[in-house]
This record gives C-alpha cells, structure tokens and sequence, in this order.
C-alpha cells in the first residue's frame, strides 16, 4: 500500500497535515469520501506507531479521536451515520 510511506514522511508534521496528506495520496485511485477517510485514519495509525504507542492505545477505540480535532469530526459523522 502506498499509505505507508506517507507516514514515514510526515509522522511528525501536524495532524491536519500528515492526514490530509494520506488523503491526497490516496484521491486518484480511491476517491470517495469513505476511503479517504480510511487513509486518514490509517496513516494515523501508522504515524502512532511510528511515534510509540503501544498496541493498546493503537487499537483503543478512541485513539483515533484524540489525534487530532479533524479525527473527531469524521469519527463523530461515521458514527451518526451508523
């Protein structure tokens, strides 16, 4: 998957910007709303790993809402939409 290197380069921008990078990464090939919010959520993961959080708070439920402010507005959508 092409996402990772994207983590690898921008885990310690901001947020907004490592996760808004994940997305144009992704936009030719995957263009719905749905998978680029996926991307974003994934490069978040890779760039928690890559910064040392555990499994734990990786796989924690809301480790993707305390990332950012933008993370807790797609969650929030998603979960409405549920």
């Amino acid at each position: 998957m092409r996402i990772a290197p994207i983590a690898m380069a921008y885990y310690q921008c901001e947020p907004h910007v490592l996760m808004n990078a994940g997305a144009l990464s992704s936009q030719t090939t995957h263009g719905s709303r749905l998978c680029l919010d996926a991307c974003r959520y994934f490069v978040a993961l890779l760039a928690g790993a890559f910064k040392g959080a555990s499994k734990e708070e990786l796989l924690d439920e809301r480790f993707y809402e305390t990332f950012s402010s933008e993370a807790r507005i797609i969650v929030h959508e998603y979960m409405t939409f549920c």
